[in-house]
């Protein structure tokens, strides 16, 4: 007997430490293994506090080790687990023509997202800051796991980045026959052709979330619910988002996104691809890096204007609160009335050929082929607008009476409407720094009623995109 108890007290001493595990569950008594903790000077032999409970959980009442027993307890109180976001969540299968074709053209080691490069888990509490750009995503069922990708597809085009497959492609994946090598899949990020929670594109602009999409070829899943999913988990998650987070259907780049800023501006026009001029509500003029949150004020050099545009020699032309026009040499010079050749307008801009356009009280289309010739009214093609510019194509872009989209060709063709492309009042466009096509990737920049900026793709873009 005695020689058990000596063996007993052995196997105490030197039994591995143990840790409780609450489990979630509220006044769930822990156990934890015996073992000699410091306590100050003093050793003891019994649980040692930090191994008794899970870290979230609170310790009630101390455990005393008696000679034959392995095992004491402790009681813990822990927080109540949360309800999985995804519990009442339905689940959205892949199509079944993409299984096959994924069977047919990838290796089973292209389905383990673990071997891809440029991918990120969005998880609770993270502090791995995410770059900035595009990329397509899925929220897993397996796992629950929400993987992000950067967009190697070369035709996707982000609002504020644009797909770079050179970049971002993987060389893993085999050949296509249009792709060599073929951009990833949604499949691949999910591990196979198990259904997902979500899967679609979003984008991430200064750290933040500003839109996410169900764009998936591949599962095809539905809107709203789907976008409801990824918005609450990134809520609950304390994800950086703006707010409201955008969520878009699969044809996302037809619809107008919100650019974070912090003033109030009532017209736009861009210097070069680098800077956004805008007007306040003031009529002062502001700038800023295109997409920068912050507008910066002009010097305050006398004028106020309505509109603005900048001439082919980079001066900025302005319409001045009087309907007339005024000149300004650059961001710090003064405003300078132009030639008075009688006729006002409220809106003004730049044609390919250097003519100035405007937009006569009328709502009708004005020409004036230089600052020292009088205003010429175009021909009359039906419609009535209340803001221009002028797209890379030379063709024209303006905002109607009905806050709608209209495009023209040239002055002697008749307006076109864009379909659901409201509500701007104001309109400008700016071409992507970032690509060095000549045939820059344009976005279109618009103005809404309560001052706030927005971004989209022009309509010929989107035609062009194969989602």
């Amino acid at each position: 007997m005695r020689n058990t108890k000596l063996l007993l007290f052995l196997l105490v001493l030197f039994s591995s430490p143990g840790y409780a595990d609450c489990g979630g569950n509220n006044q769930k008594a822990c156990h934890c293994s015996p073992e000699w903790y410091a306590s100050g000077l003093v050793l003891h032999l019994g649980c040692d506090p930090y191994d008794r409970c899970d870290p979230t959980c609170t310790q009630h009442g101390s455990s005393t080790l008696l000679f034959g027993k392995f095992w004491n307890e402790a009681t813990c109180t822990c927080p109540t687990a949360p309800k999985p976001i995804w519990s009442s969540w339905t689940s959205t299968p892949i199509e079944g023509w993409a299984e096959a074709w994924d069977k047919r053209y990838h290796l089973d080691q292209h389905m383990d997202w673990t071997k891809l490069n440029w991918v990120s888990e969005l998880k609770p509490g993270m502090t791995q800051p995410i770059a900035d750009g595009l990329y397509i995503y899925v929220f897993r069922t397996t796992d629950n796991k929400l993987l992000i990708r950067r967009s190697d597809r070369p035709d996707d085009i982000g609002i504020f980045s644009h797909g770079n497959k050179a970049l971002y492609s993987y060389s893993g994946n085999p050949n296509g026959n249009n792709e060599s090598p073929m951009f990833v899949r949604h499949t691949q990020l999910n591990g196979g052709w198990t259904p997902v929670w979500a899967a679609g594109q979003l984008e991430f602009y200064e750290g933040e979330v500003i839109w996410v999409s169900n764009a998936s070829g591949h599962y095809q899943p539905k809107q709203p619910p789907t976008l409801d999913y990824v918005a609450t988990a990134l809520n609950e998650w304390n994800i950086p988002t703006i707010n409201p987070l955008q969520k878009l259907s699969h044809g996302w780049e037809k619809k107008w996104t919100l650019v974070p800023n912090d003033g109030e501006i009532a017209a736009v026009a861009t210097m070069g691809d680098s800077i956004l001029l805008g007007v306040g509500t003031n009529n002062k003029l502001y700038s800023r890096p295109p997409f920068a949150s912050k507008w910066v004020k002009a010097p305050d050099t006398g004028g106020q204007v309505i509109a603005i545009t900048v001439m082919q020699n980079n001066t900025i032309l302005g319409v001045g609160t009087d309907k007339k026009l005024y000149t300004r040499q650059t961001l710090d010079s003064s405003w300078v009335k132009a030639p008075d050749k009688n006729g006002q307008v409220m809106a003004v801009t730049i044609m390919k050929n250097g003519v100035i356009l405007g937009v006569g009280l009328d709502n009708k289309l004005y020409t004036r082929q230089t600052l020292n010739n009088a205003w010429v009214k175009a021909p009359d093609k039906g419609g009535a607008v209340k803001a221009v510019t002028i797209m890379n194509d030379g063709s024209i872009l303006a905002v109607g009476m009905n806050n709608q989209l209209y495009t023209r060709p040239s002055l002697n063709e008749d307006w076109v409407n864009i379909p659901n492309s409201g509500s701007v009042v104001g309109v400008t466009i700016i071409n992507d720094e970032s690509i060095t096509d000549p045939n820059k990737v344009q976005r279109i920049i618009g103005v809404d009623q309560d001052n706030k900026i927005w971004i989209r793709l022009p309509p010929k873009i989107n035609d062009r995109l194969k989602k």
